[in-house]
């Protein structure tokens, strides 16, 4: 039995039917590493299911490198979410001049993440933004190393709500505790190396 592609279950009991679709003006580019395309706990798949204009792409294909400058057209103004070392701190004021902005979210481990900032071509010339702490969640499904490292959509849900799309950012913050719970209890029947506590 193969598994929906988006919430990583079993087709018999995905659950992507549930989630809304929902268009804002802020672009989402998720770049994920390839290891996370299997993984139950991902939740990149999950923004792109959910946000109308937005695009996944993969990182880390053998024989596949990812040219960043393909990504967005022309006239979109690229900026990468990631608390490292000279982020700016995210406002909305930041992107009030902006007409088009594209938010580029790595979506991997959180260590996955930070390699990926290294070896992405082009990322490092970018702005890169982080975000203020948020309240801790109990519903994780992997281990945060630090209160920064938030999951993809966690990540995704704050920043929009801080760029002005409160309505969105709920929508996403909903989605995702529905998603974890419900991947909670399918490891609870079907233990996973994931829910034994271990990151992919």
């Amino acid at each position: 039995m193969t598994n929906c592609e988006t919430c990583r279950l079993p087709r018999t009991g995905c659950i992507c039917a549930h989630f809304p679709q929902i268009d804002i003006p802020i672009r989402i580019l998720v770049v994920r590493h390839r290891n996370e395309a299997h993984s139950q706990s991902n939740t990149g798949a999950l923004v792109h299911h959910i946000l109308k204009n937005s695009a996944i792409v993969p990182f880390g294909e053998p024989d596949s490198p990812l040219d960043l400058a393909t990504l967005y057209p022309d006239d979109v103004s690229p900026a990468v979410l990631l608390p490292i070392a000279g982020s700016r701190p995210l406002t909305r004021e930041a992107f009030t001049l902006i007409e088009k902005p594209c938010l580029i979210v790595l979506d991997g481990t959180w260590r996955k993440a930070r390699r990926m900032s290294r070896r992405i071509p082009g990322l490092r010339s970018l702005p890169f933004y982080s975000l203020p702490p948020a309240p801790t969640q109990d519903w994780h499904l992997r281990r945060p190393p630090s209160p920064d490292a938030l999951s993809t959509i966690e990540a995704v849900a704050s920043a929009v709500e801080i760029l002005g799309q409160p309505e969105a950012a709920s929508e996403l913050r909903i989605a995702q505790e529905f998603f974890m719970k419900t991947i909670r209890r399918f490891w609870g029947r079907h233990p996973t190396p994931e829910a034994m506590g271990r990151s992919s």
